[in-house]
């Protein structure tokens, strides 16, 4: 076990300074940064899934309106439906 716990180790160190860089590319770009304290403003988005959702977006660039980022991320239910139907019917007989 003492590869494997090595192996983790190095890999842990990796991930740190990776994580390091991270952080000081976001510190260095002003609009970067204030997108990045936002996102990290909500609870449980840290580091990883903050930088994840700018890389993503193009910084947030990606959408018009709010509701283009919340159907990509799957977060807002809308009332629209696909298919064909009038008034609740279906136009297809079964």
């Amino acid at each position: 076990f003492a590869s494997q716990e090595k192996m983790i180790e190095g890999l842990s160190e990796q991930i740190s300074a990776i994580e390091k860089e991270m952080e000081r590319l976001i510190e260095e770009t002003g609009e970067i940064k204030k997108n990045y304290q936002l996102a990290t403003s909500v609870k449980e988005v840290g580091l990883i899934l903050g930088v994840s959702l700018l890389v993503h977006t193009d910084n947030f660039s990606k959408f018009d309106r709010w509701r283009q980022f919340a159907s990509y991320a799957g977060t807002a239910p809308f009332d629209y439906q696909s298919g064909s139907s009038i008034k609740g019917v279906s136009s297809y007989i079964v």
